[in-house]
């Protein structure tokens, strides 16, 4: 559901999601019900048949995306954050601004790796209101 919600940016069918995942209709439909239940919430639902099947599902949500591995994790954003520094430093043409990257970068890289951990963490969680 995920890869197909980011192709195609809207709902999907269960017949959809089937084909692409090479499960029966009905073992789809059977963890869609089973997931659909699910709190919070994993993925939206529009519309339903009598016999509980739903018409079309999608717009996964980021604790889906978490769930399933489509989400970046702590150690991903701290990893990008710290090549960013360190590029950043490499390609800087004035040689204060490159000291200071550099530092920066040797404080994340060694005894501030924890503090970068909590700033990649804090980033992946803002889904809180301030």
């Amino acid at each position: 559901m995920i890869s197909l919600h980011d192709e195609t940016g809207g709902l999907t069918t269960p017949a959809r999601l089937a084909e692409r995942s090479g499960l029966s209709h009905y073992d789809v439909e059977a963890a869609l019900r089973a997931l659909a239940r699910e709190q919070p919430v994993l993925f939206e639902t529009q519309g339903a048949t009598t016999l509980g099947r739903f018409l079309k599902v999608g717009n996964p949500t980021g604790r889906a995306r978490r769930i399933c591995g489509a989400w970046p994790t702590p150690e991903q954003v701290t990893q990008k954050l710290l090549s960013a520094i360190r590029d950043a430093a490499d390609t800087e043409a004035d040689a204060q601004l490159q000291a200071a990257l550099r530092l920066v970068s040797a404080y994340f890289h060694g005894p501030g790796r924890c503090r970068a951990a909590a700033i990649g963490a804090a980033a992946i969680a803002w889904d809180r209101e301030w």
